[in-house]
């Protein structure tokens, strides 16, 4: 089976998980998902990280690229699925191999051999005002239950100065980069047209 995976980085906020369901819609059964929040490490771990669930070292990065590595192969896997309201992994998810991967989360570009499996790097950018306007209305939803003051809080103690310290070096790695702060997802619905035009993704829709 032919392969092509993408993926999605970006700061907190920016609209990555947007941009993969956008994707999913139009691909269908030809997309495969890994969310890097589902590999956050067990609370007594990420505690004792400088800046929490916001440092790279909060997620298995070595379990991620497993199971890529083995999607890649061809082979199904369970990838686990993490409860934002107790921070801890509430079980799996059967994935299936197909034949587009799509990667997303904060530190996707992190670490070299997990750049080095991806055919193709997406940088989702938007201002930190609109960064902090969506985590407050993300979070203080009912799967998060934040209070406007604890968001507020995390925003500047863990988020803002771990995205400046490890997550902005990552924009570089990118091979294309796009803006959302338009509500209408102009930007977002632009760029999955270009990459549905990719040939290697061409290929793999005619076959």
């Amino acid at each position: 089976m032919s392969v092509f995976t993408i993926g999605i980085a970006g700061p907190s906020g920016s609209g990555k998980s947007t941009l993969t369901e956008r994707l999913v819609e139009r691909l269908a059964d030809r997309a495969a998902v890994l969310g890097l929040d589902g590999y956050y490490k067990e609370p007594a771990v990420v505690e004792q990280l400088p800046f929490r669930h916001d440092h790279p070292e909060a997620v298995d990065l070595d379990a991620v690229l497993d199971d890529l590595r083995a999607l890649q192969a061809g082979r199904d896997v369970h990838v686990p699925v993490y409860c934002y309201q107790n921070h801890r992994r509430s079980g799996t998810r059967p994935q299936p191999a197909r034949p587009v991967i799509i990667v997303e989360g904060l530190y996707v570009f992190h670490r070299p051999e997990l750049r080095e499996a991806l055919d193709y790097r997406i940088w989702v950018d938007v201002s930190q005002e609109q960064q902090v306007a969506r985590r407050l209305n993300r979070d203080q939803g009912a799967e998060r239950g934040r209070t406007s003051a604890e968001v507020e809080e995390r925003m500047r103690t863990d988020v803002l100065p771990a995205f400046e310290m490890f997550g902005e070096p990552c924009r570089n790695h990118a091979d294309v980069s796009v803006r959302n702060e338009d509500p209408g997802l102009l930007e977002m619905h632009r760029l999955v047209d270009e990459l549905l035009a990719h040939p290697r993704i061409q290929a793999i829709l005619a076959s």
